[in-house]
């Protein structure tokens, strides 16, 4: 379980990270940000038994392998921390690079302890376990290096996170803020079950919590992982989405509207004076003929016809903005008929057809008339003999 959550998790990040490639041509702040994100990937890999126990064997010594994805995540760690302070200029004034010198102090401990008391075989208990522990000073001191400078620096980030999440404007940007606060947050977990088990192993019990420490190390860090990962993207990934709504909004638009625009005689795919670029622009053309058709037919709408439609719907039980989409739909198909039979129109005392805001507010109006037109109100109305001749009556 601990090797599959373990590659799960870092497969995710590394695809992640390549998906998002892009952010190395953003600029520092994003090529820190990719780079670091990438390295806990490869962390994350590196504590596959498999890999671990094959990088072992090529750097050639017991342990080695730990030291390299402490290393590397003391690395990461550092990256992270220097992005968060460079995007927080007040607090970063008279700190200067003092937190490379914290990680360039750590790194420089573990290296020492572990070259003047190379551990000289793996305890039996951590074959199969991707990590190494003994009740060694040297290894203690590794450990201490290792966890005090994680621990400040998830501090650190934790706390810089937390601010720019209050000051982000709601939306996007504070939603991934917080997810990756949340993600540090539980990065704490680790720390504190690294410190429970290192204690465990210098008290003599080590062997007893093997398993206990690669599952919960599997699952602390594929969580925090998975927040902080999703929370870095989550701005690109909501703008990606909120672009693929409109396109397959834009798209139903269409076909909501095309059998309107078929009613009065407009191409549904073409034709239109205006270049045609994608489906916003076919919208746009659609919506603008569509209307076009409205103010060419309003000189053969008798406004008396208009109110009497919605006055009868209203009787027949339709309320609110219904009853009037139908009156308007049985009062335009009155109109195009008395067109089609050659009536001359009058001069009109309607007001120009209500229109919307804007586009997505033009295209729901529309798309109510188009609608309408399929109601069996309308259909009736405008048969009724009553009404056929109703337009231009006087």
């Amino acid at each position: 379980m601990a090797d599959a959550l373990h590659g799960l998790a870092g497969l995710g990040l590394c695809l992640l990270m390549a998906a998002r490639v892009r952010m190395l041509r953003a600029g520092a702040t994003s090529r820190s940000l990719w780079v670091a994100l990438a390295v806990l990937g490869l962390v994350q890999v590196l504590q596959v038994d498999a890999v671990y126990r094959g990088a072992e064997h090529a750097l050639g010594h017991p342990g080695s392998a730990a030291l390299l994805t402490h290393g590397l995540t003391v690395l990461a760690a550092a990256a992270t921390l220097s992005l968060h302070i460079s995007l927080d200029p007040d607090r970063a004034a008279g700190r200067g690079r003092r937190h490379l010198l914290w990680a360039g102090a750590a790194l420089a401990t573990m290296l020492a302890a572990f070259a003047l008391s190379p551990p000289s075989a793996v305890p039996a208990a951590l074959a199969r376990r991707s990590e190494y522990y003994d009740a060694t000073v040297p290894s203690a001191v590794t450990w201490a290096a290792y966890l005090s400078y994680l621990s400040w620096s998830l501090a650190g980030m934790f706390g810089a996170t937390r601010r720019f999440a209050a000051q982000a404007p709601a939306g996007p940007l504070r939603t991934g803020l917080r997810l990756g606060a949340a993600g540090i947050g539980v990065g704490f977990g680790y720390v504190v079950l690294k410190v429970v088990v290192v204690g465990t192993w210098l008290a003599g019990q080590g062997p007893s919590v093997v398993r206990f420490d690669a599952v919960s190390e599997a699952v602390v860090l594929s969580c925090s992982l998975l927040l902080i990962g999703t929370g870095s993207a989550y701005e690109a990934i909501s703008a990606r989405l909120t672009r693929v709504r409109r396109r397959a909004t834009r798209r139903r638009s269409l076909r909501r509207l095309q059998p309107l625009a078929q009613i009065l005689q407009l191409s549904p795919a073409g034709g239109y004076s205006l270049p045609v670029d994608g489906d916003q622009q076919r919208l746009i053309c659609q919506v603008t003929d569509i209307r076009d058709a409205q103010r060419s037919l309003r000189g053969f709408i008798d406004p008396t016809v208009l109110r009497r439609a919605e006055a009868v719907a209203r009787a027949a039980g339709v309320a609110g903005d219904q009853a009037g989409a139908l009156a308007e739909a049985a009062a335009l198909e009155l109109a195009r008929r008395a067109k089609a039979r050659g009536e001359r129109p009058r001069p009109s005392v309607l007001q120009p057809p209500a229109g919307g805001r804007d586009l997505d507010e033009e295209v729901r109006c529309l798309e109510r008339l188009a609608a309408a037109y399929h109601h069996p109100f309308v259909w009736a109305y405008v048969d009724c003999d009553d009404n056929v001749a109703q337009p231009l009556a006087s």
